[in-house]
């Protein structure tokens, strides 16, 4: 077999209901150039390593299969991305594309290929996507529409410009394998694609074509979409507050986590003033008090607890006089 110019890194776990369309966007691509997937299940319960068998057999050109006895990813150590960073060295490219998801354009990979191939200074590509609501049955608007309103043929952008609009969605990202090295994962705790997307995004300029090449599936088994409105505060919070400890230097990085903590914040003292009370606020309380002391001090916590003071009295105030 020739030497891939792009290897396709597919995680996948429980999506035994998905995974047959993910597959098939794979197979269906049309290239001037040697390509491959590393389709890795992480011990899935259900279904989804006898689907992948059955392409593994029907594409062994294509469909190279990774197949866990044993949930790697609940070990939180630095397996799955060892593992990764050796089965990805071969290719210049990678693609993205995790095993709920699917990719809709035969062409997707030559078109991302010939834009990186030319464009040297450029570390990554994405497209647009369009969302699919499966529980409701319905489809969304992808989160860079706004975007091209005004740059119909497509745009370059810079990791403060990822801050403010998530554009690289996972399954739309190919990226030059050489300017992202997976073991520096290992250091982080909440460890996800932000953090690919930082780093690349330090290594040179990503771009976003104006095609529409994949689907991004909303679903009640998603890792990130399932979650609640408040989890998913919490989650970006703690992405961004640990990717910040490792960086402390990054004054753009820095502003965006003080915008963070300002929603945070914010919602926070909201929920007070309703006088909601359980175990998750009062946690969610302690952890930001926490976060503020490591970052300002104590001078920060003692403004954060006024202001929630405040609030709680208003809030009974309100209360008394309805």
């Amino acid at each position: 077999m020739k030497r891939p110019l792009v290897i396709i890194n597919c995680l996948t776990y429980n999506h035994a209901p998905y995974i047959r369309q993910c597959l098939e966007g794979f197979v269906m691509q049309q290239t001037n150039f040697p390509f491959y997937a590393v389709v890795h299940d992480d011990a899935s319960t259900d279904d989804t390593q006898s689907v992948i068998r059955e392409y593994a057999e029907k594409y062994p050109d294509i469909i190279h299969p990774i197949l866990e006895k044993e949930n790697l990813r609940s070990k939180h150590d630095t397996t799955m991305n060892n593992l990764m960073t050796q089965y990805l060295s071969p290719a210049k490219y990678i693609a993205l594309c995790e095993g709920d998801d699917y990719w809709t354009d035969p062409y997707k990979l030559q078109k991302q290929v010939d834009f990186l191939e030319t464009h040297p200074d450029y570390s990554l590509c994405c497209h647009r996507y369009k969302i699919y609501n499966q529980n409701q049955d319905t489809w969304s608007e992808d989160y860079v529409a706004s975007l091209f309103a005004e740059q119909a043929q497509g745009f370059t952008f810079t990791a403060v410009d990822n801050y403010n609009t998530w554009i690289t969605k996972t399954m739309t990202l190919m990226y030059r394998r050489e300017c992202l090295d997976l073991k520096q994962m290992n250091k982080y705790k909440y460890a996800r694609d932000v953090h690919w997307n930082y780093y690349l995004l330090h290594k040179g300029r990503g771009y976003c074509m104006p095609f529409v090449g994949a689907v991004y599936r909303r679903h009640a088994g998603g890792v990130f979409s399932a979650l609640t409105a408040q989890a998913k505060e919490m989650t970006s919070y703690k992405i961004y507050e640990e990717l910040c400890q490792q960086h402390p230097d990054d004054e753009d990085l820095k502003m965006y986590l003080t915008t963070l903590q300002q929603v945070f914040g914010d919602n926070l003292r909201h929920r007070i003033y309703n006088l909601e009370h359980s175990k998750e606020l009062c946690d969610r309380i302690r952890y930001f008090r926490h976060s503020l002391c490591n970052m300002y001090g104590n001078v920060a916590v003692r403004k954060f607890d006024m202001q929630m003071c405040k609030s709680l009295i208003k809030g009974l105030k309100h209360k008394i006089t309805e």
